[in-house]
């Protein structure tokens, strides 16, 4: 889903990948990427660009407004981001390094190489001058996008076991940790933690729009959280069925 525009991307087993009007309920553009089966998909925060990292180290840039790809490249890719700009995408990779990609060109600008496992996410922080990462090596790294000098370093410890995701509130003054079984939510200064969702096994957590507020998914339903607190607001059941995903709808 786009952080600033009622769109979301979905991706299917066929590998058509289609870009929805949350509004309107309506399927805005679809496309089919010469990738193979696809790891990872992305949207810009205006929803105006589609990243999509391939298991076969292929990484696409769509234009989602018109459904036209704008370049390919080839690249270690276990997840993709792309900037507030859409000019560059962040890749993290399995050999433990993530990469800034010209998104014009493909050509890799920056190497951020501090891990000791698989980077599982890349995401923008601090309105693009920053790339966030987390590594199955139980590690969080904040690097400046302009020189790849690694300007925070986070060791989340065993809890939980091994790290599944990881994002950045809006104003980028927290990040919330997804692990195989709970959720954290790490304030960056003063450098504070919050464990929610204990012992579940989550399948999604995600900030709100205004960073107020924290939706997780599991077996269990859906969970509404307090960002700053960490005190669990409301629950709500999923409808019969395990929740796979939850997410807040930015309104026009």
């Amino acid at each position: 889903v786009a952080a600033a525009a009622p769109v979301a991307i979905t991706v299917s087993e066929d590998g058509e990948v289609a870009v929805w009007d949350l509004v309107h309920g309506e399927r805005r553009r679809s496309f089919r990427p010469r990738l193979g089966p696809v790891a990872s998909a992305a949207l810009s925060p205006d929803g105006r660009r589609a990243a999509l990292a391939s298991t076969d180290r292929v990484v696409e840039l769509w234009c989602c407004d018109r459904g036209a790809r704008v370049c390919a490249c080839f690249a270690d890719a276990l997840t993709a981001a792309v900037s507030h700009g859409g000019d560059v995408v962040a890749t993290g990779g399995q050999e433990g390094t993530a990469r800034l990609l010209d998104a014009a060109s493909g050509r890799c600008v920056q190497e951020l190489c501090d891990h000791g496992g698989p980077v599982n996410c890349a995401a923008f922080a601090d309105g693009g001058r920053s790339v966030v990462t987390a590594s199955s090596d139980r590690t969080l790294r904040v690097f400046e996008a302009y020189s790849g000098r690694c300007l925070e370093a986070l060791q989340l410890g065993l809890d939980g076991g091994p790290l599944v995701s990881a994002s950045v509130s809006p104003d980028s003054s927290a990040f919330l940790v997804r692990r195989c079984t709970g959720a954290e939510i790490w304030s960056r200064s003063p450098r504070e933690r919050k464990v929610i969702a204990a012992g579940e096994r989550l399948r999604s957590a995600e900030f709100s729009p205004d960073g107020m507020h924290i939706v997780t998914a599991s077996a269990g339903g859906v969970g509404l959280w307090s960002a700053a607190s960490g005190r669990k607001l409301r629950s709500i059941a999923s409808g019969g069925g395990r929740a796979l995903f939850a997410g807040f709808l930015v309104a026009e």
